[in-house]
């Protein structure tokens, strides 16, 4: 509003954009006013006439004018790709590249809350990832801990390697398994199953090890990755911790 032309808003602009993208907006209210403020700066631009060319390899692939839109997805990694354009107005383009990493180290931190993941058998014991036999009960206990007080709105995401499928997704007494200490399980709001994962969504009391127990089973022999366990606050991401990630093996 104070200096739409100024030199510093397109920085602003791909700043917001690349933080929406990766999902690292805070509350609702500041999701808002960052809409708005990119909406103010999409208004400032007004419509005006052009066309141009994209060249791949110095090869033209395809024209362009302001009318419409264009998607290409004839290009590879390591093509060098050149815009020219004529007339008035701004260009925008982007690029989007999915791949699968090479490097699947995960970065585990904690950042006001701790969640931490145990793997066990019928009798309490932790188990060994290297020698999960196949057809085996596997109960899994998530302990959890804030240092931030009480915290609302927590959301605990356990991804499950590919040889393990989930059984039993609330383990809310102890008559099968008289080990569990009940009094420590969080109640939570709702518990999301799917295919790959568990999602929990609950409120943490503070400065207590709260835990939440489910049992799952060993069904196909093999090496698989084990994908860190997660816990954050919806409203505020900047309270969150991740943890676990490794491999798992099971056996005949």
């Amino acid at each position: 509003d104070i200096d739409p032309e100024h030199r510093s808003i397109p920085n602003l602009v791909k700043s917001l954009s690349e933080k929406a993208e990766i999902s690292r907006w805070y509350t609702t209210q500041e999701n808002a006013f960052a809409f708005m403020a990119l909406g103010k700066a999409f208004s400032k631009h007004e419509e005006k006439s052009y066309s141009g060319s994209v060249f791949i390899n110095n090869e033209k692939t395809i024209d362009f004018n302001d009318q419409e839109d264009i998607v290409l997805d004839s290009f590879h990694t390591g093509d060098r790709i050149r815009i020219t354009t004529s007339g008035e107005g701004t260009v925008y383009y982007s690029i989007k590249s999915s791949g699968i990493p090479l490097n699947n180290t995960v970065h585990e931190e904690d950042s006001g809350i701790k969640i931490r993941r145990e793997y066990l058998d019928k009798e309490g014991n932790k188990i060994d990832l290297d020698k999960i036999k196949q057809g085996e009960m596997v109960i899994v206990k998530l302990n959890i801990n804030s240092y931030q007080g009480e915290l609302e709105n927590v959301v605990l995401v356990d991804m499950l390697p590919a040889g393990l499928e989930i059984e039993n997704p609330r383990l809310g007494s102890h008559t099968q398994f008289p080990w569990i200490d009940t009094v420590k399980n969080i109640s939570p709001e709702y518990v999301d199953i799917r295919g790959d994962r568990l999602l929990v969504f609950t409120n943490i009391r503070g400065n207590n090890t709260e835990t939440f127990y489910y049992t799952t089973r060993a069904v196909t022999i093999g090496d698989f990755a084990l994908p860190a366990v997660k816990a954050e606050c919806m409203y505020n991401p900047g309270i969150y911790s991740i943890a676990g990630s490794g491999k798992v093996q099971v056996i005949k």
